[in-house]
């Protein structure tokens, strides 16, 4: 697969719009920026929705692990961004960069190289001629380099989904398509109360879940089959 290279094109006033001046003023607003912007190269490759491999809404959790930011920031910047108009919640959950689309600019790596030569070669008659003045570029371009090609060995990254519960995008997926995000979501908490309360740990997470969810099953079948199970005496 081809390499294609996108940046993000911030305006020379971006620092002066009155919502990223209101932001910036605010306490902590230095930190909110800074999250912002890393929101907006993380998005530039899905035209602005923040999903994990197009599959999974971010949540703050993964946001704040993604971005190397404390998750009480990633909360209140988050809140305050929607209300500022500088982000918006789809229904399937994702948080959508409403201007990663407009600052979005990207090339192939054979337009990359052609390009390169273009100016190597603008540059030359440059020198053997009178200097001209050139255009004043009115945006930064911060040049970002995302290689689209999958790396396998990313699906084996563990997640953090809760303090002390953690397991793949993979297999988060799966628990949701098998069992519903309302059970798995309970189940979560369940497990993050039993390890930090308890202090146990688990050889995996996902697994620990799935058998949780089994044993659950299996209770209710046998209860069903014989409702005054719970009530016999053995003498």
């Amino acid at each position: 697969m081809a390499k294609k290279y996108y940046w993000l094109k911030l305006k020379d006033n971006f620092f002066d719009r009155e919502e990223i001046k209101l932001v910036e003023n605010m306490p902590n607003g230095e930190k909110y920026i800074n999250f912002y912007l890393k929101l907006l190269l993380k998005s530039i490759g899905t035209e602005g929705k923040l999903m994990f491999r197009n599959t999974i809404p971010y949540t703050p959790e993964m946001l704040s692990s993604i971005t190397n930011t404390d998750i009480d920031t990633v909360k209140v910047a988050t809140d305050l961004f929607v209300k500022l108009g500088l982000m918006d919640i789809l229904d399937d959950g994702a948080l959508f960069m409403l201007e990663t689309k407009n600052m979005i600019g990207h090339e192939t790596e054979w337009a990359k190289k052609k390009r390169e030569y273009r100016e190597k070669k603008e540059d030359n008659v440059l020198k053997l001629s009178e200097p001209s003045p050139r255009d004043v570029r009115q945006e930064i371009d911060i040049d970002i380099d995302i290689e689209l090609d999958k790396d396998k060995d990313k699906n084996n990254k563990k997640i953090k989904y809760h303090d002390f519960v953690f397991m793949t995008a993979i297999e988060y997926k799966k628990l949701i398509e098998e069992f519903g995000e309302e059970l798995i979501s309970e189940k979560i908490e369940d497990l993050n109360n039993w390890k930090g309360g308890k202090g146990k740990k688990t050889k995996s997470d996902y697994l620990t879940i799935r058998s949780w969810i089994k044993k659950d099953k299996k209770k209710e079948k046998e209860k069903q089959l014989d409702p005054y199970a719970q009530y016999q005496v053995t003498s």
